[in-house]
């Protein structure tokens, strides 16, 4: 799963954006502002100009955390400001499984046996 691991809003007030003037000027929508306040991931267009914004790569921006169930830890080592438990890990892991899954059942099929279509 590909998430965002760095808060960036702060940076970007650092250089004279704020949330209200990413907005007002169109910079960035407020879904957009809300989805890296919660670090979940936006367009590349977005992560674009973020790192030409913050003269960033990409990889500052982003990171790949491995979704398997057959993990053990603690806490997994990711490079936030907080230590995820394992199960927390893994129920953020099975809601993205399951959001990607969706657009492949059926409409008929509502159920939700937690099967990933491959």
């Amino acid at each position: 799963m590909i998430r965002i691991k760095i808060d960036v809003l702060p940076r970007l007030k650092e250089n004279g954006y704020s949330t209200y003037k990413l907005r007002k000027d169109g910079i960035l929508s407020e879904s957009t502002i809300q989805k890296l306040r919660e670090r979940k991931v936006v367009s590349f267009e977005t992560i674009d100009w973020l790192c030409g914004t913050l003269d960033l790569q990409p990889g500052d921006i982003i990171e790949y955390v491995k979704c398997d169930s057959n993990d053990k830890y603690d806490y997994l080592p990711i490079t936030t400001d907080k230590k995820e438990t394992a199960i927390e890990k893994q129920e953020e892991c099975d809601k993205f499984k399951q959001q990607i899954a969706a657009p492949y059942r059926s409409n008929t099929d509502n159920k939700d046996d937690g099967v990933v279509p491959w």
